[in-house]
């Protein structure tokens, strides 16, 4: 999980090109995490992301969405091996967006743990429902870029 953050932090902060914007819904963001990688692919690329092989590893997918937001950051998902799906945007009305729609989608809040991200502190939230769990945070990188990452993954217990 350790790489899998390192890994959508460092490219959100060494990109600067694509054209437009595309965020998901948790909803989305659920399915994505159950289903295969076959699946999982074809919708991503349908939705206008690409795979960037070369940024990838054995351990997580990355794919940029093939546009850009004013900022010129790119949004991006990323698809762990263990199909923790990580969606990263620069979008601070889509982050409280998804704050709502948490709670709407059944999810309680449950507590809150502090990481670093890139070295700088952050405040991880983590929701869960009946059946998944989301982790989710701000942290604002050293060029001045606020970033908002949502990870959602299938849980293993029942909350």
């Amino acid at each position: 999980m350790k790489n899998l953050i390192l890994l959508s932090a460092f490219f959100m902060l060494s990109t600067n090109y694509a054209k437009a914007q595309s965020t998901f819904t948790i909803p989305e963001l659920e399915k994505l995490s159950t289903s295969n990688s076959s699946d999982f692919e074809t919708y991503i690329l349908k939705k206008g992301y690409s795979y960037q092989s070369s940024l990838s590893d054995l351990k997580n997918k990355l794919y940029w969405y093939d546009g850009k937001r004013p900022n010129g950051r790119i949004d991006q998902i990323v698809r762990a091996v263990d199909s923790t799906v990580v969606f990263t945007t620069t979008s601070k009305q889509y982050y409280l967006d998804i704050k709502s729609a948490l709670v709407n989608n059944g999810y309680e809040y449950f507590f809150e743990k502090n990481k670093d991200v890139l070295d700088m502190p952050t405040t991880w939230y983590y929701y869960a429902n009946k059946k998944f769990i989301s982790i989710i945070y701000s942290y604002t990188t050293s060029d001045g870029i606020a970033t908002y990452q949502i990870h959602v993954f299938k849980s293993t217990h029942s909350y």
